[in-house]
């Protein structure tokens, strides 16, 4: 999710310059494609994701977190509907 906001971002020039994933997420939010509090919720998706990809510390990752975070697959459903409600608006 936060790649294809970063795309976005950077094809519609919503960032001055290249800034975090997670500003990405909310420059969407003010350009009106994604909702500000589904983007409040979300915009921490990426470091979440570096932490797990890039093992950071490893001492505080919480296995049985992950895992009943990745149970419920809702946000990635609804990310969907709303970049493809955008998609056909244009």
């Amino acid at each position: 999710m936060s790649r294809v906001c970063a795309h976005i971002a950077s094809a519609l020039s919503l960032w001055k310059v290249r800034e975090s994933e997670s500003e990405a997420i909310l420059a969407l939010s003010d350009a009106g494609i994604l909702p500000k509090e589904f983007a409040d919720k979300i915009k921490g998706m990426p470091a979440f994701r570096n932490r797990i990809i890039h093992d950071y510390l490893p001492n505080e990752f919480d296995a049985l977190k992950l895992f009943e975070t990745l149970q419920n697959l809702d946000d990635f459903k609804a990310f969907s509907k709303y970049i493809l409600s955008w998609l056909e608006k244009d």
